[in-house]
């Protein structure tokens, strides 16, 4: 018996080879699950999977039973249960702790761990990881992965009762997190029936649901806050940004006006400048006194319904009467001026400013229509 199993670790561990194999340390008359001295943890639990299968499930039969354990490190078997990408996959893990100097070793593994109902719902609700604490090495190698997994209850618990209480083994212990904390929430001895074992592992899946569904909960509700707290803060930076671009256009609009005021202010300066200039070299004004064959009288219609009157002299130019309006405000870039012949002409186009009135026939009365282009 003890060569084929050996012969079938050699065939399954890459570690071994067939020589090695055989030699592998036997206690209590049978082969370890896991042997002193293995080279990694997947290699070890490759070994318990073929040595348990051998001991318990070496039947077509039995084989459908065979529980479904975890082969690699700890660590990605927490991964495995608890941190999978799809959160309706997520599931609590199960130790299952193999003692062979317990009198239960045999009996629980056959005839509970692998009864179908067990092992069917370990299957579809558990992540299980298996180890074998036989050996002093064995069970300080386990006290590692669980300080190490900050899994100081489980530590506790199976410190004490290997060391003490050995019948209580195989043990199967039921852990969930919460929290991102490991709980501890129930465990199995090697004396409780397929009954009770189902029963609390059954009341940890329905525990673990319940975390599961407060963490989505409560992972809803720290999202509609964030979501809230996001809209706040977006609005909040909007209107932020909506007084911002008031200040702006309040602040441009300000300087806007004020460079609006200084232009006009500018134009204004400059337009009294030119009036001034234009005034200064107008010839005076002939006297009322003046002999009436040496004057024209001339009447302004101004824009809205301003009116003034100016002699000239007839020997002076047309030029000299638009000098005049223009040193009045109305040059002639803004204004046009028509006299009052019937239809009426513009003065600028239709006489020449250089020429005098007499030689231009101006009448010795005449109105003059100041309009704004």
């Amino acid at each position: 018996m003890f060569s084929v199993v050996q012969d079938f670790l050699a065939s399954l561990l890459p570690w071994h080879g067939v020589e090695v194999a055989r030699q592998v340390a036997v206690q209590n008359g049978r082969v370890p699950m896991i042997p002193d001295g293995y080279t990694s943890v997947p290699d070890a639990l490759r070994n318990f999977v073929a040595v348990f299968s051998d001991r318990f499930c070496s039947t077509v039969a039995s084989q459908a039973y065979m529980p479904p354990f975890y082969t690699d490190t700890l660590p990605n078997a927490l991964k495995e249960a608890f941190d999978n990408p799809n959160s309706e996959l997520r599931r609590p893990l199960v130790f299952y702790i193999n003692h062979d100097r317990s009198i239960a070793a045999n009996i629980f593994a056959s005839q509970v761990l692998c009864s179908e109902a067990v092992s069917s719902l370990i299957r579809h609700q558990y992540v299980l990881f298996p180890w074998d604490i036989s050996s002093d090495s064995n069970l300080m190698r386990f006290m590692e992965f669980l300080q190490a997994s900050n899994m100081a209850d489980v530590r506790n618990m199976v410190q004490r009762l290997a060391m003490h209480k050995v019948e209580n083994f195989p043990m199967m212990m039921v852990v969930v997190r919460e929290r991102n904390t490991y709980r501890l929430v129930d465990y199995c001895k090697g004396t409780d029936t397929a009954d009770q074992v189902l029963e609390k592992l059954l009341a940890g899946v329905e525990q673990y649901s319940s975390i599961r569904m407060n963490e989505a909960a409560e992972r809803r509700e720290r999202e509609e806050r964030e979501a809230i707290r996001n809209q706040q803060e977006a609005e909040y930076k909007a209107s932020l940004a909506a007084d911002k671009a008031r200040m702006e256009a309040k602040q441009k609009e300000i300087e806007e006006q004020r460079l609006e005021e200084e232009r006009k202010l500018k134009e204004e300066e400059d337009e009294a400048l030119r009036r001034q200039l234009v005034a200064s070299q107008l010839p005076d004004e002939p006297p009322a006194s003046a002999p009436v064959a040496e004057i024209i009288n001339v009447k302004f219609r101004l824009p809205e319904g301003g009116q003034d009157m100016r002699r000239f002299r007839r020997v002076e130019s047309i030029q000299t009467l638009i000098d005049y309006l223009s040193s009045k405000g109305f040059s002639p870039d803004k204004y046009k001026y028509f006299n009052s012949d019937f239809p009426k002409k513009e003065i600028t186009r239709h006489f020449d400013l250089s020429t005098n009135f007499t030689d231009s026939k101006w009448p010795a009365r005449e109105q003059i229509f100041v309009e704004e282009i």
